[in-house]
């Protein structure tokens, strides 16, 4: 099951609107309540997990400027 298969399933499994838990291969990648900050570091723990772009961008709904900002930050952590 990718990570959008297992968003949908979650949420046709009863977690209310707006948030968003996510499986793949046993990893826990992330939880979020309607707050920019609970999707950040979901998107944040999807670009240490090696998602591509687009995968991040179908899950979140986030945008690529968003997610590109958020690489770039991760980046400059690890110089």
């Amino acid at each position: 099951m990718d990570i959008v298969q297992s968003l949908e399933k979650s949420r046709r499994e009863g977690f209310a609107e707006g948030e968003y838990v996510g499986f793949l291969k046993g990893e826990y990648i992330g939880f979020e309540k309607g707050i920019d900050a609970g999707i950040e570091q979901v998107i944040s723990n999807m670009l240490l997990n090696k998602y591509e772009t687009s995968e991040i961008i179908q899950a979140t709904g986030a945008g690529f400027t968003k997610i590109e900002t958020i690489r770039r930050h991760l980046e400059d952590e690890e110089e």
